[in-house]
């Protein structure tokens, strides 16, 4: 896998570079290693072809479209590189490549399964009129889906194929679940190789005036990803360039295309929630499930819900608990578009209907055969999905299969209790939401977004498909789409999305280039800080915090950052000077006056550092931490009666390692040996060799201070081989 993907890289690396001669030679190579004769043809006419324009250039011929001949050659090499990866992954047990093996056994058309599909179309139709469709004709119906899905994802390089597929999407008539899965499978399918015909069809079906909602809705989050993962190959055809300019200067299409790059850059947050939910919520409700068992068992016999107040003690078990707040900060990531329901329904993923890739991206139809539920049980569905509109459809596949799967007693008891308590509030509650929530856009790219962000974060077997959800919304190749996310508005809002959910690296290149057309704004260069900050990189963010000081910027906070960013570049005598300047405006910061202390022993300033930390010590006299720096302090200035006395005090309260360690020090430098080993042997107890290394990294401390090499190895003796 890695090999061929490395061959990969050099191709393309010869084609950025122009070198189509080279790129022929080595295809060429490539070609007799893997026994791929029959695109010696291809190959060799490109070749044929370059030579002929260079020698027209050797000629000093002028031509006008050498740049555009150039960029089909290095397109049509691609493919023939293509083409090439796909054979060699022919047995591959990735999705893409398992579909590819099925649709090679059957040779299935596309033509073929089309005209199937309408023909079974044409007796579910009629049946409905009548009666109940049967089973034999809806199962029919989903396996037909399944194989013109699969058949569409495959499908490489094939005109016919594709201006089939554009045809089907755009014809009104045909069934809407028919249109949408075809629109992505398209997607999909080029998010396993780049197909520029089908990049095309799926520009004119966005640009079309008659594609409707549905179709648009998947295919706005489709052509992002599409120029996500292959921008750099797009630039160089005119013809797909032609069609996105005329794409980015519409209004209407501009917005959504807005849209679905927030929706993709919301889907960062997934990882958070899940894990918050099951590590923190979740975990915490179980351990309130005793508690709330017995608040149930001192209701009353007369105690009536329909006429309860909310129970103060509830909140109040919730508060305690810490679960209010956590919940609280989840409700803030969805409004900020975050996917709480991914979380919901994981578990329901692994259920064989998703083992078929088409099952993810199927519209949803409760009478789908694969949904085993009885009437009762179908209503119940219909009833909670009606309500959940925003959900994506295999997140109510999910719903519906998990319903089915639980065993029929515990069933049926859910459902009576359904049907007798919440169906006509539900029916009620769907009725007003369909009433109140017209046709929206960017509720429905964000579901679509969240289709495939379920289908590559849950789904089997996915490495065969680019993930766009790991590439950087970056549109560089790609100036007018580039243009429409790079709107000041626009990137201010994703900017800060990412830096309130601290997601730094994505922040960082955001609001670099907001500060390029605003270099004088020195919030702008706080966050730079702020982002090169968070990633590690100080020098950067010490830069940047520098910007802000020169623009005008003296806050608490800039002052605090500098400093800091200083002390990790081990710059501590100008950290120092900015925790000097930090304190003047905020002197009884306890974290400041200790994080200058530190700064003044870094720069040997001990009389200082002292001043610092008994000034904390009167503002915490409790803090052990403080505690210890004054006695090391005190050790390094070489008032070691001082320190011995700090250590003993230390030594009474819960002593760490290092105390011990330190308080042998002091006893050492006052020449109390007796208490010295003693004090090195409790510090030694967890572990020899770690103790052994710490006493090496103070011995020349020690030495400045007046302690002989021959009673520190005569110590060191005593405590190592006691």
């Amino acid at each position: 896998m890695s090999e061929i993907t490395d061959r990969n890289r050099k191709l393309e690396e010869k084609l950025r570079k122009r070198h189509i001669n080279g790129a022929v030679a080595w295809l060429r190579n490539e070609l007799g290693r893997t026994g791929y004769r029959d695109l010696a043809p291809a190959l060799e006419a490109v070749g044929q072809n370059y030579s002929y324009l260079y020698r027209y250039f050797l000629d000093g011929s002028s031509d006008d479209s050498r740049s555009c001949m150039l960029d089909d050659m290095s397109e049509q090499l691609r493919v023939i590189g293509d083409t090439i990866h796909r054979r060699s992954h022919a047995e591959d047990t990735g999705a893409y490549f398992t579909a590819m093996r099925m649709w090679n056994i059957h040779s299935f058309s596309l033509s073929d399964l089309l005209t199937s599909y309408r023909a079974v179309m044409s007796q579910v139709s009629l049946a409905e009129m009548v009666v109940d469709v049967p089973e034999n004709l809806s199962v029919d119906r989903y396996d037909l889906l399944g194989k013109i899905f699969n058949t569409a994802l495959v499908s490489f390089h094939n005109n016919t194929d594709t201006a089939l597929m554009k045809a089907v999407i755009e014809n009104a008539d045909n069934d809407l679940s028919l249109r949408v899965m075809l629109l992505h499978a398209m997607v999909l399918g080029m998010l396993a190789y780049f197909d520029a015909d089908k990049l095309a069809a799926l520009l004119d079906i966005i640009l079309s005036a008659d594609t409707v909602r549905e179709i648009k809705s998947a295919a706005y989050p489709g052509l992002v990803f599409i120029l996500m993962a292959w921008g750099h190959r797009v630039k160089s055809n005119r013809r797909l360039m032609q069609r996105i300019d005329t794409l980015a200067d519409n209004p209407d299409d501009t917005r959504l295309i807005r849209i679905a790059v927030k929706a993709i850059a919301g889907t960062r947050d997934t990882d958070r929630i899940a894990a918050k939910m099951n590590n923190e919520v979740l975990p915490e409700i179980m351990k309130m499930q005793p508690q709330i068992l017995d608040k149930l068992k001192n209701l009353t016999a007369d105690f009536d819900p329909e006429t309860a107040e909310n129970n103060p003690e509830w909140q109040e078990l919730l508060d305690k608990s810490g679960i209010t707040s956590k919940l609280e900060e989840l409700a803030e990531m969805q409004s900020d578009g975050g996917d709480l329901m991914m979380v919901s329904f994981s578990k329901h993923k692994s259920h064989p209907f998703f083992r078929n890739i088409a099952s993810w991206f199927l519209p949803f139809n409760v009478d789908n055969p694969d949904i085993k539920l009885d009437a009762d049980g179908k209503k119940m569905v219909r009833v909670l999905t009606d309500t959940a509109i925003a959900t994506c459809n295999s997140d109510k596949y999910s719903l519906a299969l998990g319903l089915a799967s639980i065993p029929e007693p515990q069933k049926k008891m859910i459902m009576s209790q359904f049907t007798a308590n919440m169906t006509p509030m539900m029916e009620n509650l769907g009725e007003q939401v369909h009433s109140i929530l017209k046709p929206d856009y960017e509720r429905d790219i964000t579901t679509s977004v969240r289709e495939y962000h379920r289908y590559f974060k849950q789904g089997r077997n996915v490495t065969d498909f680019v993930n766009p959800f790991m590439l950087p919304l970056d549109f560089k190749d790609i100036p007018s789409i580039d243009a429409i996310v790079g709107e000041p508005d626009f990137m201010t809002v994703l900017a800060e999305f990412y830096l309130k959910r601290g997601f730094h690296a994505e922040a960082l290149p955001l609001f670099c280039r907001l500060a390029r057309q605003d270099a004088a704004d020195p919030l702008l260069w706080q966050k730079i800080g702020f982002c090169r900050q968070k990633t590690k990189d100080y020098a950067g963010a010490r830069d940047a915090y520098m910007k802000a000081e020169l623009l005008g910027d003296s806050s608490r906070w800039l002052l605090r950052k500098l400093a800091f960013t200083f002390r990790k570049l081990g710059n501590h005598r100008q950290a120092l000077e900015y925790y000097a300047k930090a304190l003047a405006d905020d002197s009884e910061n306890l974290n400041l006056i200790i994080n200058a202390a530190g700064e003044a022993l870094a720069i040997e300033d001990t009389a200082t550092a002292l001043r610092q930390y008994y000034h904390a010590e009167y503002l915490a006299p409790d803090n052990a931490d403080v505690a210890r720096a004054i006695a090391w302090t005190e050790m390094v200035a070489g008032n070691l009666q001082k320190s011995y006395q700090k250590y003993q005090s230390l030594l009474a309260d819960n002593p760490t390692t290092t105390d011990w360690l330190n308080a042998g020090h002091a006893a050492l430098l006052t020449g109390r040996y007796a208490e010295a080993h003693e004090r090195y042997c409790q510090s030694s107890l967890s572990g020899k060799s770690e103790f052994e290394m710490a006493f090496a990294a103070d011995t020349p401390l020690l030495l400045k201070l007046g302690a002989s090499q021959e009673d520190i190895d005569l110590m060191m003796d005593g405590v190592l081989y006691r």
